[in-house]
This record gives C-alpha cells, structure tokens and sequence, in this order.
C-alpha cells in the first residue's frame, strides 16, 4: 500500500498540476452583525521561520470563534489575533506608539473576553499559558461584533467586538459590492487602509 494510495482506489500520485477543492467560497458576514458564538480554540501563536525557529515580535494569542446563532451562520468559523505580548508588526509599521495602542486595545479585548467567561485569567497577574487560554475561554458563549474589511484584498470578516451573551444578536449591512475598496477615512476605527486588525 501506497502512502499516495485515495479510499476509493485511485492515486493522489496521478494527479495533474490543478487542483480545486469544490468547497465553494463563503460569502461574507455583513459588517456590524452581531452572533452568539464560542471560542474553539485559543491559543499562543508565534511565527516560525523556515528553520524553525520564531520570528521576533509574531507572539500573539489566537482564537477560533464558532458561530452557534443565528442559524444561517451556524458553524462558520472566524479568526481572531490578539497582539497582547509582542507588538503587531503592522502597527509598528506606524510606530511604536501606534503599535502600543493596538496592544492595550487587544488586552482589554482580552480581558472584556475573559469576563464574558468567568473572569478567571484576570484574577492573577500572570500571563496565561495555552492550558489555562484553552480552559478558561473555551465553549463560553458570548457574543462577537462581526465587521468587515472592504480594504483587504480580498475583503475579510473581523471580530470587532464582544459583548455579553444575551445581547440581542441582528446581521448588519451587506458589504459593498464595487470593485474598488473604499479609502480609510479616519475616526475611531482600530485599522488603517494597510492594517489587518488581528
């Protein structure tokens, strides 16, 4: 038996040099809806290079929301990093100040989901390990503010907010849908135009 051997008896070894997987692409969350979701997975995450080794200033927490409500998204899955240890390189692209306000931004939103599960990780000074990430937030429902990214290439959802779980849940506005990506116009945004918010 072939490593390449498929269950239904052919070869992954014969395969051409075009693949498509048929998953069919999901469209995305309208902006500002609000869903009733649960952290999967959450865990530290640090960038390796090609030999292994971590890349300075990458470490970040990781989440993988689920959403349970409303039905039409039942089990859609969305990312979510949180730069609370080392600065997001794309802030510090802007500067050191910049990128310590995207740090404090990502440790209150830390910390606004940490009490939405009980408030345990906050109970001690300690910076928590993947065990107690993994213990303490995950399967807690809450709800996450879904946003879009119009100037992302291709446009992408974010989690722009968490708020408690009995939060009435509501799907925001619809994307635009025009070619070009609106220009960042400032304000109270967490993002510029060359900024990725997790």
């Amino acid at each position: 038996m072939s490593f390449w051997d498929l269950s239904d008896g052919g070869s992954a070894a014969e395969a051409t040099t075009t693949y498509d997987s048929n998953g069919g692409d999901f469209d995305l969350i309208p902006n500002g809806s609000y869903v009733l979701a649960i952290a999967e997975k959450v865990v530290w995450k640090t960038d390796k290079d090609q030999d292994n080794r971590a890349v300075d200033g990458t470490r970040r927490v990781s989440i993988q929301w689920s959403i349970m409500k409303p039905e039409s998204l039942k089990n859609r899955k969305v990312f979510h990093n949180l730069w609370v240890d080392d600065l997001n390189p794309y802030s510090l692209a802007k500067g050191q100040d910049a990128a310590k306000t995207k740090r404090n931004k990502d440790r209150t939103a830390l910390a606004t989901i940490d009490a939405n599960a009980g408030g345990n990780l906050t109970r001690t000074n300690d910076a928590p390990t993947d065990e107690t990430l993994s213990m303490h937030l995950c399967n807690k429902p809450m709800v996450i503010v879904i946003n879009v990214m119009e100037t992302a290439s291709p446009p992408l959802n974010w989690v722009g907010g968490i708020k408690p779980a009995d939060t009435p849940l509501k799907l925001g506005d619809a994307p635009k849908t025009s070619a070009a990506p609106a220009p960042y116009q400032g304000g109270n945004s967490d993002v510029g135009d060359d900024e990725i918010p997790f």
